[in-house]
């Protein structure tokens, strides 16, 4: 996740980074430590796909687990893709909604992925979103209205 601009006092951060609006469409980020043909292929797959995007420039390590997980042991590729929020840090919880007018999709509860962590070679290419929205969230909601779906996630943090 990523500030959008329009906070008080982020003109500093638009200028050395790049505005983020609201709404605009996730962020990705281009710097030293993204990898640039992840990058690219986010980008063009976006492009094809017709997602709007929104891009920023992290001149120097970003606050989020990318860069250990490309700077430890041999490394991994990294790529970073966030979603613009108005307030990064208040406790209680957050609310993600994502809305399309595709087709409509099945919500289910998916099962544990059936490969071994310890060999990427068994790490499934595709079909493991469900799994880590269920796994991460608390709360999944579905929903189609006339032709616009909305997928509803929400996590909270305190609980009272």
């Amino acid at each position: 996740m990523t500030t959008a601009s329009l906070q008080p006092l982020m003109d500093a951060a638009e200028k050395r980074e790049g505005k983020v609006d609201l709404g605009g469409g996730p962020v990705l980020s281009r710097g030293a430590n993204i990898n640039p043909i992840l990058y690219a292929h986010l980008l063009q797959t976006a492009k094809k796909q017709k997602i709007p995007v929104q891009i920023v420039a992290d001149g120097r390590a970003t606050p989020t687990d990318a860069d250990p997980m490309q700077i430890s042991r041999a490394g991994v590729a990294a790529a970073l893709v966030s979603i613009p929020l108005r307030y990064m840090h208040t406790p209680g919880e957050i609310v993600m909604k994502i809305s399309d007018t595709g087709k409509q999709m099945k919500l289910y509860v998916p099962g544990p992925p059936d490969f071994d962590p310890d060999d990427l070679k068994t790490v499934p290419d595709h079909g493991l979103g469900l799994y880590i929205i269920h796994y991460v969230m608390d709360e999944i909601t579905y929903e189609t209205s006339g032709n616009i779906n909305t997928l509803t996630m929400r996590k909270t943090f305190y609980r009272s």
